[in-house]
């Protein structure tokens, strides 16, 4: 995953990526944006460490519970929810 995003960011000179990093519901919504940002920046720091990617064309943001790919009832589901997004933009 990293080494696609690395790539069209090199190949593509106008491209920019922002990473978000989705939770599950099981703790509190603060506690959640704490893990959230810390996941996206963890994803960001990857790319420029181990890719050499620019990281002034990376940005990441935290985001809640609020947006679950699948239901968070189950532990499956939760587990889907604890993720990381990557939107790459011209």
């Amino acid at each position: 995953m990293h080494v696609a995003v690395a790539h069209l960011l090199e190949t593509n000179a106008d491209a920019k990526s922002k990473i978000t990093g989705p939770t599950d519901c099981t703790e509190s919504a603060a506690h959640n944006q704490v893990l959230s940002s810390g996941r996206s920046g963890a994803a960001k720091k990857v790319l420029i460490a181990k890719y050499s990617a620019d990281g002034a064309r990376v940005a990441t943001e935290g985001c809640d519970d609020e947006q679950p790919l699948v239901s968070n009832d189950a532990r499956e589901g939760r587990a889907v929810s604890r993720r990381i997004e990557i939107l790459i933009t011209h």
